[in-house]
């Protein structure tokens, strides 16, 4: 009965197959008549091969496919039924059910994309079970977002053969993975399967460790799934960049890392996991460019992060955050002090997170006392000017990491120099090592080194070309430089380090003659240990003879005992150096005709084969060749985060040895020199590092009871917009008022003329003075010859500033047609005409705010700027901007009124005096930072004070300005005819 039943069955599924694909052909031969020909031809394979249901789905995805697109359903009908029939039985049913989902994606391009790479996978794989699982994936995120479901197809097709089992241990490796995958929710999964693909591509070329380390990590990412999916994705990813240092202890330190933020209630780990991805990635990559010390960095930065979160758990994320910069420009050992030196230091969390976040000015104090390490960016407005002195020329100044002690030319008139100077005995001897190589940089520019097509040039690339007949024709065409004619030699390798030698010696030679105040520290720099060889670079053979040459040239001279090959060698380096290059007007041709002389006496064999020259030739292009490229973007800079170290000491030989950096330990004594790039290894431009209008103050942090260091950016500009009509009404209305002000202030101004004694000549003879020489003279004692009087025009000195707040507050109606903005430019217009009747120095400013490095504060009336209509129309159209944020505005004011040479100095602010901002925490926060400017202020010798309208309370005002530091104008509308009263109280008490 049960067989009857079983065959009733397999006869009815057969029966709705067969009219499922009649209704099929119908609706296709609607669309194309061809296509449905194609479909009955494929739909006679199909019912052979697969049982009903998987029939069907095949007919269902058909109908879809030819709805969409013709030509996309006769790919489908000729070559993806292929795949679907020699799938295995295991795989076809989802591989039908994601064709199916597939179908339903808008767009002709990304179905086909998608339906191409679900058929790639099935075809491509080897592996059944890899292949079945990826399907199984992808048609389980089909499901929840077709996108994502595309962009996880298209990424395991490009990785395809990395998914192939090379072992038991790789296979369950992968697998495990994919079903760990297939539990996570879309996005996160493709967001994990990206990450975890380097993984398998180091395993599947050979990584010992990459399984060990992919298991590992997922054994970790399933822990904490529990506690945040999405932070645990983040987790593997970050685990995943640190798998690149191959070290199962760091994926160990990075768990138990995090486990101390997921053990924290709330979003903790979520945020630190966030947080922690840009730190990871510029841990990794420092990393990588320092052999095992840069493992040991990683391991500093876990194990400080770790003990920081037994204090605090955001003070460790910013530790850690941090930890990649600092590393870059500290020494292990000084970044461990650094760590315990702020634990020590403080117990509260707030400064603890402020020190850790390198933002108060105690950890940057801390910084700058336990770094050996001198920036760019630092002394680049100073290194800047130094060259314009030497050049005569504005050039370009970047940071270029350097391989070797050794400036290879630029490809341009640029000034190239390391990023940092690490090591030294001292920031002063940091500064002075920056400007030696300052100097021999502009010595490139300014004798010749770039010269190109010159007659000598030209002449000696002929000669060149005569010499190495056998090899490939040069081209000299319009371009001759030295990097066209290093080219031209067999060996360029060689020929280059032994141009690179000899040109930096030229140009020693030439500052020492020029400038002779150079020659004590170029004498100076002599002395410190070098390294004459990039770590990328050992040319066989020749190595100890460049070495000579390095030692004779740049340094003391070569000593001690050398074998007879050697010491003809040098006799023959200090014959071509008299010779070529250190004489008065050695040009970069004599430095090519050294080169080659040296070179022949070396006389090295040719290269092998001419592939291997086209190769070189190909690789040293000249610097303005199609591309544009110069020789440093064509063969490579170091990675990010590089840092070379140049360590060396003198042998018997006097040459200077290298140690490599795998070698060298990290926190190095101070006599080693270290070169190199903090977190950006490609050159890049600094010149607008500091803008010529931008202005960084520190900030005030109650909380901590510290400064956060350059916390704040103001940006000065000239105020442009105008109103003339508001001037007009206001000159209308206040005009009595005006004249009576003027009037008034013009009996303040001093008249006559005072007496001015103790002069060395004047309008008449001081009597007391005159009886005091000739006492002093009949005493036989040295008189003064002081002793006249001069009569000197009575002035005022002083100096008021006008701050102006822009901020939303002073939108505010007062009256029908006034808001409190219109009552200050008022009260400013009638100021403006009084100072002028005075004659008193004034400014006018205003500031506005949007956020701590946005700042804006705008010159209506500099002190030195005469008045006249164009000022009264600025002021006339002031807007309301933004927001308040007042001590950084009090800051530059105050900047700008100590520039002034007066005896008095005067800041009138015109506010609501209720400083607020987008990144004020609070407003306790907001008022001790304004309180701490205004005190800073009357600490350089001016004397602040608010007038402050619309309150209806004084307290602020006295925590902030004291007791006689303001006015308050409880009727603003009266505010024009109370200012001058107040001007004038306060600068004649």
């Amino acid at each position: 009965m049960k067989e009857w039943f079983a065959h009733i069955a397999a006869k009815r599924e057969r029966i709705e197959c067969w009219q499922r694909a009649a209704c099929g052909w119908s609706q296709i031969s609607f669309h194309s008549f061809d296509s449905a020909l194609d479909f009955l031809r494929a739909f006679r394979r199909i019912l052979l091969r697969l049982n009903p249901a998987d029939s069907i789905r095949w007919i269902d995805c058909s109908v879809r496919l030819a709805r969409v697109d013709a030509s996309l359903a006769a790919e489908f009908f000729r070559m993806g039924t292929d795949v679907i029939l020699h799938a295995p039985s295991s795989l076809r049913s989802h591989l039908l059910a994601l064709c199916i989902n597939v179908t339903q994606i808008y767009g002709r391009d990304a179905m086909l994309d998608c339906l191409r790479a679900a058929m790639a996978i099935t075809e491509g794989s080897s592996d059944q079970d890899v292949s079945a699982r990826l399907i199984e994936v992808a048609l389980k995120l089909s499901y929840g977002s077709l996108g994502y479901c595309c962009a996880f197809l298209q990424q395991a097709t490009r990785t395809i053969r990395q998914w192939e089992a090379k072992g038991e241990a790789h296979k369950s490796f992968s697998l495990h993975l994919l079903d760990f995958v297939g539990r996570l929710p879309v996005k996160l999964a493709v967001d994990l399967f990206e990450a975890s693909l380097p993984l398998l591509e180091r395993a599947e070329t050979g990584s010992p460790l990459a399984v060990t380390l992919g298991e590992r990590l997922i054994q970790h990412t399933e822990r904490f799934i529990a506690v945040d999916d999405d932070g645990a994705v983040r987790f593997f990813i970050c685990g995943a960049k640190l798998a690149r240092l191959e070290d199962v202890t760091l994926i160990d330190k990075w768990a138990a890392l995090c486990d101390r933020f997921a053990n924290v209630e709330g979003a903790a780990f979520h945020n630190f996991t966030t947080l922690a991805e840009g730190a990871t990635e510029n841990l990794v990559a420092l990393a990588l460019t320092h052999g095992s010390e840069g493992k040991a960095a990683v391991m500093a930065a876990l194990d400080s992060a770790q003990l920081v979160a037994e204090r605090s758990i955001v003070a460790a994320s910013k530790c850690y955050e941090m930890s990649s910069a600092l590393l870059a420009r500290l020494s292990i050992d000084a970044y461990r002090d650094w760590v315990k030196r702020g634990l020590a230091s403080f117990a509260e969390s707030n400064k603890l997170i402020a020190y850790f976040a390198a933002e108060s000015r105690a950890s940057q104090k801390a910084i700058a006392e336990t770094s050996d390490t001198l920036r760019l960016e630092d002394v680049l407005p100073v290194l800047k000017r130094y060259i314009s002195m030497l050049t005569g020329k504005e050039l370009p100044l970047i940071a270029r990491p350097q391989k070797c002690d050794l400036l290879e030319p630029e490809s341009d008139e640029t000034i190239g120099l390391p990023p940092t100077i690490v090591g030294l005995g001292s920031a002063e001897e940091r500064f002075r090592y920056y400007k030696v190589l300052a100097a021999q940089r502009a010595g490139q520019i300014e004798f010749g080194t770039h010269e190109m097509e010159t007659e000598r040039l030209r002449a000696l690339g002929l000669e060149l070309c005569r010499r190495f007949a056998h090899r490939p024709p040069a081209s000299l065409n319009g371009e001759t430089d030295w990097r066209t004619l290093i080219n031209i030699f067999p060996q360029t390798a060689l020929a280059r380090r032994l141009f690179i030698i000899l040109e930096n010696a030229r140009i020693e030679h030439l500052l020492r003659v020029r400038y002779r105040g150079l020659r004590r520290d170029l004498d100076w720099a002599q002395t410190l240990p070098k390294r004459a060889r990039p770590l990328d670079q050992y040319i066989l053979k020749y190595e100890p003879f460049l070495e000579l040459l390095f030692v004779e040239a740049l340094g003391s001279g070569a000593r001690g005992v050398l074998d007879e090959e050697k010491r003809a060698w040098t006799e023959k380096v200090r014959a071509v150096l008299a010779a070529y290059v250190r004489k008065d007007g050695a040009n970069v041709a004599d430095t090519i005709r050294a080169c080659l002389e040296l070179y022949e006496y070396l006389d090295p064999e040719d290269p092998e084969n001419a592939l291997h020259w086209e190769n070189e030739r190909r690789r040293d292009v000249s610097p303005r060749s199609e591309k544009g490229k110069g020789m440093e973007d064509v063969e490579g800079q170091d990675g990010i985060g590089e840092m070379l170290r140049f360590e060396g000491r003198r042998g018997d030989a006097g040459q200077i040895r290298a140690r490599p950096l795998a070698q060298a330990a990290w926190g190095a004594p101070a006599t080693d020199l270290q070169v190199g790039a903090a977190m950006g290894g490609v050159a890049q431009p600094l010149d607008d590092v500091r803008l010529p209008n931008a202005f960084y103050y520190d900030e005030w942090d109650a909380r901590i009871g510290d400064y956060r260091p350059r916390w704040c950016r103001v940006i000065e500009r000239e105020w442009r917009a105008d109103d003339r009509n508001f001037v007009k009404r206001a000159r209308a209305e206040y005009a009595g008022l005006i004249k009576q002000v003027r009037n008034r202030f013009q009996l303040l101004r001093p008249v006559g003329l005072r007496r001015v004694r103790g002069q060395v000549d004047g309008d008449e003879i001081d009597l007391e003075a005159a009886i005091e020489y000739v006492v002093d003279h009949r005493a036989h004692r040295t008189p003064s010859d002081r002793i006249y009087v001069e009569r000197q025009r009575r002035e005022r000195e002083t100096a008021v500033c006008f701050l102006l707040d822009m901020s939303g507050s002073t939108s505010a109606r007062i009256a029908a047609n006034k808001r409190v903005l219109d009552v200050e430019k008022e009260a400013l217009l009638l100021m403006s005409e009084a100072l002028e009747a005075l004659g008193d120095a004034y400014a006018i400013y205003g500031f506005s705010s949007n956020g701590r490095t946005s700042i804006s504060f705008y010159r209506f009336k500099d002190f030195d700027e005469p008045y006249s209509e164009l000022i009264a129309d600025r002021i006339g159209g002031a807007k309301w901007l933004a927001n308040t944020r007042l001590g950084a505005a009090i800051r530059h004011a105050t900047r700008r009124l100590n520039e002034q040479s007066v005896a008095t100095r005067l800041l009138i602010i015109l506010s609501d005096a209720q400083p607020t901002d987008d990144e004020y925490s609070d407003a306790h926060y907001a008022r001790e930072d304004t309180r701490v400017a205004l005190t800073e202020a009357r600490a350089s010798g001016v004397f602040p004070f608010c007038i402050a309208f619309d309150l209806r309370g004084d307290t602020q005002l006295d925590e902030m300005f004291g007791r006689n530091g303001y006015s308050i104008i409880q009727d603003t509308l009266r505010l024009p005819e109370k200012m001058p009263d107040i001007y004038r109280r306060l600068t004649t008490r």
